[in-house]
């Protein structure tokens, strides 16, 4: 029996898509969010921060903590 695996699958047409020196990057500023409308209380409060390429972002936390 042979077996193959579809590396690229969910990946949409890569190839469709221009070539270019853009250097993409992530700017969040002053963001607060909260889990439900009735929350008294923000769960994330004034978050800021930059994200450009080649940096590393981790979301750590216990199971269930709702990363």
């Amino acid at each position: 029996m042979e077996s193959k695996t579809d590396n690229t699958k969910g990946l949409g047409d890569l190839a469709a898509f221009p070539k270019t020196n853009a250097k993409p990057k992530v700017i969040v500023n002053n963001i607060s969010a909260k889990w439900s409308e009735g929350s008294p209380y923000a769960t994330i409060q004034n978050i800021s921060f930059n994200i450009k390429p080649g940096d590393l972002l981790a979301v750590i936390g216990p199971v269930g903590s709702g990363k």
